[in-house]
């Protein structure tokens, strides 16, 4: 047996792309389309301009064809107005828009800038405040780090966000303060020039301000007993206690207008709001031969679209006869045809411009999608609304602070959960599980997780969850999350207290299985042959499908792959209640084996009798694995090993025997003995221990005649006897069965020389070829090429320079963080140690692939 899987790369299910090449889309913000949510940095506006100006929240409003206007949603501010161009491509959507291979480094420090010149800003304060004294200074407590002040949205009783909602090219912007609600709709009459329309409830009790910001205003119907005021350089409005709702508008410009027409009240006509997708497209399924078990049916997606609009899938959500998918880019698509023979799938787009969504879910038919300016009520129809439903979390600018899940419990509460890779300043939410109240009240339900996705196991309240392996994840991790419990990740650990015990996970799977864990899925009930009431695991990297083996052991699980084959990137899935299969999705975000951008299918039981096993588990010193169906009792053989991880600061790790050593320990175990059904098999062992992986691999064959080979990856926290019986094996003289229990067997035998063939196998098979091109390109790829890498000079993040020889390369697979190239952030080294994975002829062989890619 080899001591990794050979995953085949061949026969990749064709995605359509359509006729439209990645260049071809129209503008990220989507012309005749009002706004988009994104992250804009306004801290460089120049002189006269507040330095702090970062909105992490932002909505980008375009006022005219080349002004726009970024209101912060957390602080219900106009956070800047400018003209000449839209922003830099430095988020992680826009930058990869229109090349989907471009990558984005973590941190905040270049962010997406307005491009052109600034025509007012405000700086870190509440928009609207109460009184006609306003304070300049953000009243939310900072966290861990002053610096970050990605802190949510503000408390009851000051200003909050309310909803967007689309008017035809224009969008109406509403918040509240103690009760009383104000609407706002910005406009342009000509370039540099911003009017800002104004509604305002009656306010018997309390007097209001509007913050306006920098150079020049005029207020048009200007309220009774209201004044235009000015403090070190900030102008504001302040609107007396009034009985009766009243409407004006600001217009403002870094310079005096001069016959203006502008009028206080809204113009009637833009209350009219057309709607903006009437158009559909049909896209025809191909429904895969039943080869196999379980095959996967192709779904293009609707990317001849009218708008030209990229699709880049990330969420799939069902209601009886409908799915609502989300893209990253932050479009919601309405489809039908999603069963049967697929040949009539109907799209329709519902909304536009949610900042990078990566979750979306039907609660009572409802539509509700997670992103980072929050957790969004979507409401389609001619009158488009967002309706905030929570912001109240942290969101920093991170580009790495992801959105990431959302689900509702049996009772309707609603958890996220966000990523927690915080390159720069630790975040409150981060790396945390968060559950919402009935009053919509935030707490952390779970911490110490890196990239965490979840799911409830229907019918209960109970969480599943993947994280990925990296930084203080030592491979990838399927978890069982329970309130309160502290998973590892230290950078997303509480604050102010000590570090808590972590909690284990339930099982490992090792980085040469599972290399970029995503979504898990429940899948159905009934309807989905053995695999039906299971957890089901997305591998993006590879990509893809693992079954997850829970058991009566509590905190205990196993995983096995399946052998179905995917050629699309997979992120997220989904089960159709139209006819109980699992849709899956996903685009190029970050490296993958996968060659297409982005695809969906349909992973369908065909009805044929399964070789995946219906159970696994292990006791003290035995293991038993269950199948679908009748074995050949003359053929099984089944193998061993064993292997620890260590959780430390650098990037996944290493494989450690039980006594400390680098490397695998591989156990002997007894003859195969098969049941009385001979649907599961019996190996005996020596006594177990608690061990981080137990992979036990085995070839067996069906009494129909089919041969198969597979491994099951177990984790073992403790350990006990088996009960036979319960088993299916109550007559196995079990004392006799461990008589046949042989010598540990030999190390797998070094191939015999290694070689640079041997190399590019070992290239594609581990993953290597995700990261790094061997035709010196870099596009799609967050490491180096290999192409001319041996013999070159590099210069690494301390300044000096370092020749590239074998021992380097050497090193490089042992130890990647050691020597890390200028140019590679340390926080975003994506490479596991090799250290007791690879045999020592691969590691030359890798390197002798290397140094044949010449320049």
């Amino acid at each position: 047996m080899f001591r990794y899987s050979l995953i085949a790369v061949a026969s990749w299910l064709t995605v359509s792309i359509t006729s439209a090449k990645e260049s071809n889309f129209s503008h990220f913000l989507e012309p005749g389309f009002p706004f988009c949510e994104i992250t804009v940095d306004a801290r460089q506006l120049g002189k006269g301009f507040p330095k702090d100006n970062l909105i992490p929240r932002g909505l980008v409003v375009r006022v005219a064809e080349d002004t726009y206007v970024a209101y912060d949603t957390d602080l219900c501010r106009m956070a800047v107005a400018w003209s000449g161009g839209f922003l830099t491509e430095e988020s992680l959507a826009l930058k990869a828009y229109h090349e989907p291979k471009a990558k984005k480094g973590g941190g905040q420090k270049i962010l997406p800038s307005p491009i052109g010149k600034a025509i007012s800003a405000t700086g870190l304060y509440p928009g609207v405040q109460r009184g006609t004294e306003p304070k300049f200074e953000d009243p939310r407590p900072a966290g861990k780090a002053v610096e970050e002040i990605g802190r949510g949205a503000l408390p009851n009783g000051q200003v909050r966000w309310v909803s967007s909602t689309v008017m035809g090219e224009r969008v109406q912007l509403h918040y509240e303060i103690g009760g009383v609600n104000l609407r706002e709709v910005p406009s342009s009459p000509k370039e540099g020039v911003i009017v800002r329309y104004f509604q305002v409830e009656a306010h018997p009790e309390t007097s209001l301000s509007i913050i306006i910001g920098n150079g020049y205003c005029r207020v048009n119907e200007l309220p009774k007993d209201s004044e235009i005021k000015k403090e070190d350089g900030v102008i504001y409005l302040t609107l007396e206690k009034a009985e009766e709702p009243y409407e004006f508008s600001i217009v403002q410009s870094l310079e005096s207008v001069k016959g203006s027409h502008v009028k206080g009240r809204m113009p009637k006509g833009w209350a009219a709001a057309p709607g903006h997708w009437p158009e559909k497209v049909i896209t025809k399924g191909t429904i895969a031969a039943d080869s196999a078990d379980y095959v996967i049916d192709e779904i293009p997606l609707p990317m001849d679209n009218a708008k030209r609009r990229n699709v880049r899938p990330i969420d799939i959500a069902f209601a009886k006869d409908y799915g609502v998918m989300v893209t990253y880019d932050g479009d919601l698509w309405k489809v039908r045809g999603l069963q049967g023979d697929l040949q009539k799938v109907e799209w329709q787009r519902i909304a536009c411009g949610l900042h990078e969504p990566s979750g979306v879910r039907l609660q009572d038919e409802e539509i509700y999608v997670f992103g980072r300016n929050g957790v969004t009520k979507v409401i389609p129809g001619r009158n488009l609304v967002y309706q905030n439903y929570s912001s109240d979390f942290w969101q920093s600018a991170e580009t790495r602070d992801f959105a990431h899940s959302l689900d509702f419990d049996s009772q309707g509460r609603l958890f996220i959960s966000k990523g927690g890779q915080q390159n720069d300043y630790p975040s409150k939410h981060s790396g945390r599980v968060l559950k919402f109240d009935e009053d919509k009240k935030v707490s952390v339900f779970a911490s110490g997780l890196r990239n965490v996705y979840f799911s409830f196991r229907p019918g209960t309240d109970e969480i599943y969850a993947s994280d990925q392996q990296g930084h203080w994840v030592p491979a990838t991790p399927i978890h069982r999350i329970v309130e309160g419990g502290y998973y590892g990740f230290q950078p997303a650990a509480p604050w102010g207290v000590p570090e808590p015990e972590v909690t284990p996970p339930l099982c490992w799977i090792p980085h040469t299985i599972a290399g970029s864990g995503l979504g898990v899925v429940w899948s159905d009930q009934k309807r989905f042959g053995p695999l039906s009431d299971s957890l089901i695991y997305l591998d993006y990297r590879r990509p893809g499908i693992l079954r997850t083996y829970l058991n009566e052991r509590d905190g205990q699980a196993a995983t096995v792959l399946m052998p179905t084959e995917v050629g699309f990137p997979l992120l997220k899935g989904a089960v159709n209640p139209a006819d109980g299969q699992l849709y899956v999705l996903g685009f190029q975000i970050f490296s993958t084996n996968s060659e297409p951008i982005r695809g969906m299918g349909r992973l369908r039981y065909t009805g044929k009798p399964s070789v995946l096993p219906t159970r696994v588990i292990a006791g003290k010193n035995a293991v038993t694995l269950s199948f679908d169906q009748p074995l050949d009792s003359s053929v099984g053989t089944v193998t061993a090993r064993r292997w620890n991880y260590q959780r430390s600061k650098t990037y996944g790790s290493g494989h450690y025997r039980p006594d400390g050593k680098s490397g695998e320990e591989l156990l002997p175990v007894s003859e195969v003995e098969f049941s009385e059904d001979r649907r599961s098999i019996l190996v005996a062992t020596p006594e177990l221990e608690a061990v981080h992986q137990l992979a036990v691999s085995y070839e067996l064959k069906t009494a129909s005649g089919q041969s198969f080979s597979n491994a099951a990856y177990l984790t073992l926290h403790s350990t006990a006897a088996l009960d036979l019986k319960k088993e299916g094996f109550p007559k196995t003289d079990f004392s006799k069965l461990a008589t046949t229990i042989g010598k540990a067997p030999e190390a797998a035998a070094e191939v015999a020389k290694p070689t640079i063939e041997r190399g590019a196998v070992v290239y594609k098979a581990i993953g290597c070829a995700a990261c790094h091109s061997t035709d010196g390109t870099n596009k799609g790829r967050s490491g180096p090429s290999w192409k001319g890498l041996s013999g070159s000079m590099r210069e690494l993040m301390d300044g000096s320079k370092v020749k590239v020889t074998t021992e380097y390369l050497r090193e490089a697979i042992l130890d990647p963080g050691a020597k890390v190239a200028k140019g590679y952030n340390p926080k975003d080294v994506g490479m596991p140690s090799y250290k007791g994975i690879l045999p020592d002829s691969d590691i030359e062989s890798v390197i002798l692939f290397i140094e044949s890619l010449e320049k």
